[in-house]
This record gives C-alpha cells, sequence and structure tokens, in this order.
C-alpha cells in the first residue's frame, strides 16, 4: 500500500522525536527497490530516495518533536496543556507541513502501481483532513478533544485495550507477510475493536474525534473504512 511506507516514516517522527530515514538508508533503499521493481518502476529508485530524503529533512526542520521530551514528562493537566501548546504552535507550520508530505507522498508513488496513482488526490485530501482535525479553528476540535478528559480516558483504557485488541496487534505485527486483502482485515479489525474500547470513555467527543481521524488516514488506501453499522467486531487472520 502506497501509505505504508510514507505513513511508518511520520509515525516513526512522532514517536521518536525526528523521521530518521537518513540514519537508516540501507533499509529505506531496499524497501524502495522492491516497491519499484514491483510496480516495474526500476528506474525510479533513485528519484524516489531523493523524495523521501527531502520530505524527511523538512518535515524535521518543520516539527519539533524533541520538546516534546520534557512534555511527556509532565503530569496531569500539565502534560495535556503542553500537549495542546505544542498541536497549536505546530498548526501555524500546517501548509508546510502539507507541503512536506505531498513531496514524500509523491515520491512513494513513482513506485506505485497504477491503482495506487489513482487515488494519490484521496490519500493527500486524507492528510489535509487529518491535519484540520487537529489545527482548524486554532486547534478547536483537538481542544475540545484535550478539555473533555479524552487523553486520560485513551490512558486509563490502554490496559483493556491491549486485551482485547491483542489479536489484532499480533496480526498487524506480521503485516509483512499479508496480503493487501488480509492487511484491510486485520486493520479493519483493530480500528473497530478501538472504536468499542473508546466508547466507554465518558465523553462522545472522544470516540468521535479517533473516528473521524481514522476515516481521513484511510482516504488513498485499498481499506474501507468500517462505518458504525458494518464495522467488523473480531475479524482476524
Amino acid at each position: 500500500m502506497m501509505l505504508k511506507l510514507l505513513a511508518a516514516f511520520v509515525i516513526f517522527g512522532l514517536a521518536s522525536a525526528r523521521v530518521n530515514v537518513r540514519y537508516d538508508r540501507a533499509r529505506l533503499r531496499e524497501a524502495l527497490e522492491q516497491m519499484c521493481q514491483k510496480a516495474g518502476a526500476e528506474d525510479r529508485v533513485d528519484e524516489a530516495e531523493r523524495g523521501i530524503l527531502t520530505f524527511a529533512d523538512c518535515f524535521n526542520g518543520l516539527v519539533d518533536m524533541e520538546s516534546m521530551g520534557p512534555t511527556l514528562e509532565k503530569q496531569g493537566m500539565d502534560m495535556f496543556g503542553a500537549i495542546l501548546t505544542f498541536v497549536k504552535n505546530t498548526c501555524k507550520k500546517q501548509s508546510e507541513i502539507l507541503s512536506c508530505v505531498n513531496t514524500g507522498i509523491d515520491a512513494v508513488s513513482l513506485c506505485s502501481d497504477s491503482k495506487i496513482q489513482a487515488k494519490i488526490n484521496e490519500t493527500k485530501q486524507g492528510f489535509v483532513e487529518a491535519t484540520d482535525l487537529f489545527c482548524k479553528d486554532d486547534s478547536k476540535a483537538f481542544s475540545e478533544f484535550i478539555n473533555d478528559g479524552a487523553l486520560q480516558c485513551m490512558l486509563d483504557q490502554r490496559l483493556q485495550l491491549t486485551n482485547r485488541c491483542m489479536r489484532q496487534i499480533q496480526t498487524l505485527s506480521n503485516y509483512k507477510t499479508l496480503t493487501t486483502e488480509q492487511a484491510c482485515v486485520s486493520v479493519n479489525g483493530f480500528t473497530s475493536c478501538l472504536m468499542d474500547v473508546l466508547e466507554s470513555c465518558p465523553k462522545a467527543s472522544t470516540p468521535a474525534f479517533v473516528r473521524s481521524l481514522f476515516r481521513a488516514v484511510y482516504k488513498g488506501s485499498y481499506c474501507e473504512f468500517p462505518e458504525e453499522d458494518k464495522k467488523i467486531q473480531d475479524n482476524t487472520i
């Protein structure tokens, strides 16, 4: 899936303070070579690699994730307030960040098949909608999410989440062995399981915000978002 490589870099960056593809250049090159060969675009590897590295340098230059270290050491509302401040400051650079992401999407698309390439605009729109959830109207939706105790509820529910969704998590950890269809079943199963757990949070804004975020992320992928009327309860490989 086109987003798999790019999303991995973005998520890795958000989790560990930097999108550090230059540190593991060999693995990046290997992944791109495999993708390009599968798509019959072996001659685009160098171009795709340059695009990914440009994306990583751009992202790291705009998003100061290193400042999150002290933030996450805070407790209670101090931590949540610091997270909200970080998001608001980052959102001031939303257009530049989206431009970086588009560079990464275009780079990965060079080594993708025609079905994926046809979804590029949907993929880019998905990133716009995802960032709008955090940034629109001076982070209004995310501020409500924080103020309603959503993050605390998600922290309180993490053990239940792990216990209830363990089979989906284990299946996803072996994503390299899955076909696209199997991966979608597993992703949808985890999404539905997560949403079921979050429904127990006291404010409806918690599952609503996360559901909107998932719906945006699903855009441009092979997988169809599991809506309320047809969500997968316990569908694992």
